[in-house]
């Protein structure tokens, strides 16, 4: 019978060689490659005929997290020029192309993506400015297609942030937040230290939101040269993008949400083609959801 005498627990990316220079006395080494983490209990036998022995054991937080200011601006650009700076560059173009068309100037197409920073948002103010709608009407409908920010808005910024945070920093983190930066961000914050999240985050925005202002301009002036269908083609690669990142997320929740979805938005068109969107997020989303808790269903997914 054993009876455990002392608990020794290392979290070191040179656990290997620890243990091949400074096994404890009286334990047995096991050598395991490529472990950057493990915690090593020893025991202790209370018979003769087993003095001790070490186990090695992987922790469940066994992958290794990015941290330090140079790698964590690194990662954040190169993840962010991986595709999503590439696909809001192109869905801009787009925009630009149909802001040039509604009578804008390239400064103004500029500082909507910069300032709104939605492409549903963006779309509507071209939209009913150039109907000559008031102020009030535009502001009003931007704000309108950009609510689906506050959700995100909440479940974001806990994942990233440690500790109180001024109200001002959130603000500046809620204006920088996107659909993309979203739902990378949530997908490579766990490999990223907590206490470079919100480096990594603001890199990460600033980047995309680079390339979104430059594809806001090449649209603009493009649009001079290349079919209108072409350009205007591209507004449909960010949600297209998107739905392969949300089909990625590990969830069956949001796996269920996503193939309701993709099943419910053709007969909502087809019957209330002005709120067809609304019905799809609430329908599928809602039914995913529930749906997603179901044991069967869950294993299915997931």
């Amino acid at each position: 019978m054993l009876s455990l005498a002392t608990i020794v627990v290392f979290f070191s990316p040179q656990l290997p060689d620890f243990l091949a220079s400074q096994t404890p006395p009286g334990c047995h080494r096991f050598e395991s490659a490529g472990w950057n983490r493990a915690s090593i209990i020893r025991f202790h036998s209370l018979t003769s005929s087993w003095p001790g022995a070490a186990i090695i054991i992987r922790t469940q937080n066994s992958m290794a997290q990015t941290s330090g200011f140079g790698r964590v601006v690194l990662k954040a650009v190169l993840d962010s020029l991986s595709l999503p700076a590439f696909i809001l560059l192109t869905t801009m173009m787009g925009f630009g192309s149909l802001a040039r068309s509604s009578g804008f100037e390239p400064e103004m197409a500029a500082l909507a993506t910069a300032f709104i920073w939605g492409l549903p948002g963006q779309l509507a103010m071209v939209e009913l400015t150039a109907t000559g709608q008031s102020l009030f009407t535009i502001i009003f409908a931007c704000s309108l297609a950009n609510a689906r920010f506050f959700p995100m808005v909440v479940s974001f910024i806990p994942a990233m942030t440690r500790g109180k945070t001024g109200f001002l920093e959130l603000v500046f983190y809620a204006q920088l937040l996107s659909i993309n930066s979203w739902a990378m961000c949530l997908r490579q914050f766990p490999e990223i230290d907590p206490d470079y999240r919100k480096l990594y985050y603001v890199v990460f925005a600033h980047t995309i939101l680079g390339a979104a202002i430059v594809g806001t301009l090449l649209g603009y002036h493009a649009s001079a040269v290349m079919p209108d269908t072409l350009v205007l083609g591209m507004i449909f690669l960010s949600p297209l993008f998107f739905a392969l990142v949300l089909s990625a997320v590990p969830q069956a929740s949001a796996r269920a949400s996503l193939i309701l979805g993709c099943l419910v938005v053709p007969p909502a068109h087809l019957y209330f083609p002005s709120i067809d969107l609304l019905i799809t997020g609430m329908v599928g989303g809602s039914l995913g959801f529930f749906l997603g808790r179901i044991p069967i269903i869950r294993r299915v997914l997931t």
